[in-house]
């Protein structure tokens, strides 16, 4: 039997890139309400929302910021799905990530219909966000009443919880027991068709001069941001075990110089903070290891708040060689 499934997320389709065409090739309609930069999949209908008010955001107390950004989104999502209810949509079920406060107000429209949340993560008080490592504790109490309160749409969103995905054990672990019975472990899944091993593939990296194939030693360190939440500080202490160990590998990293998530890079002189890339590295010239031994064949892309497009490469990507673009 079809089905009409609604889906809700800020940047749509995010997670539900092939679980949408999924759906529709079983026979099930789909639409789709999303954030100002969601995106259309071909035959499911698009409805964007504006999140921030026609006058503008209203003053709040600092630690409710958060929520009140939230709020207002959910608020935005109950008004665009209210429009689509007149126009006689009639789901059967809806799918969304309740991480930014869409769903909180969607049970008020939709008492009787199934809402299935995407659980990506449930803020923890200690030892995943915050707390995970020693070199960047804070013994003071407001950061960890602000991330407490952070919890509170996470857990609105729990009550109303009729039932849950979690990619992960680990990420279903972060939800309070009393929510786990209503909890499956489905792995988001990867495109096996398009990232699958390739014998004859190779990597060029242009302006570094550098051309990698099978049988190469490469390290790879990709994320968004190169922060401290990514264990990006680690990696760079690491390369000089590595290249004793492994003198012939080259290192490639990517990623962007602002902060996605947890806390920044330190403070440094006249109040500006340092590329994560440089501060770790200089970090390693500071300690016990030298600069010399620091050296290591690493290509490097600092790319500001934009996500890295490609390399800006230096071959010897040292403390104070850390190539920017």
């Amino acid at each position: 039997m079809s089905r009409t499934v609604l889906f809700v997320h800020q940047n749509f389709p995010g997670q539900y890139r092939h679980l949408v065409p999924a759906l529709q090739r079983r026979g099930d309609r789909v639409v789709a309400i999303g954030g100002p930069t969601s995106q259309p999949l071909p035959g499911t209908p698009l409805h964007r929302y504006d999140p921030l008010p026609a006058g503008g955001v209203p003053p709040c107390h600092p630690w409710a910021a958060d929520f009140q950004t939230k709020v207002l989104r959910a608020e935005a999502v109950a008004r665009c799905l209210e429009s689509l209810l007149q126009a006689g949509l009639r789901p059967d079920l809806v799918i969304g990530h309740p991480g930014w406060g869409e769903l909180l107000v969607v049970k008020d429209l939709l008492p009787d219909v199934p809402v299935l949340h995407q659980v990506e993560f449930i803020y923890q008080l200690q030892g995943a966000d915050a707390g995970f490592d020693p070199e960047f504790a804070d013994a003071d109490w407001p950061p960890r009443a602000r991330l407490r309160l952070r919890r509170a749409t996470q857990l609105l969103a729990l009550q109303d919880l009729d039932w849950g995905l979690a990619p992960t054990p680990w990420q279903a672990s972060t939800v309070p027991a009393p929510y786990r019975q209503r909890l499956s472990v489905i792995h988001e899944g990867i495109d096996t068709a398009a990232i699958a091993p390739q014998g004859a593939a190779r990597l060029h990296l242009q302006r570094a001069g550098l051309s990698f194939g099978p049988g190469d030693e490469l390290v790879s360190f990709v994320a968004r941001n190169l922060e401290p939440y990514r264990g990006f500080h680690t990696f760079m202490r690491m390369l000089p075990r590595l290249q004793r160990l492994r003198p012939g590998a080259q290192v490639v990293i990517v990623g962007g110089d602002g902060v996605s998530y947890g806390a920044a890079p330190p403070v440094v002189a006249a109040g500006k903070r340092r590329c994560c890339g440089s501060w770790a590295m200089t970090s390693i010239a500071d300690g016990s290891t030298s600069s010399a031994a620091c050296r290591t064949r690493c290509c490097m892309s600092c790319s500001g708040s934009r996500p890295a497009t490609g390399i800006s490469p230096s071959p010897s990507c040292s403390a104070g060689a850390c190539s920017r673009r």
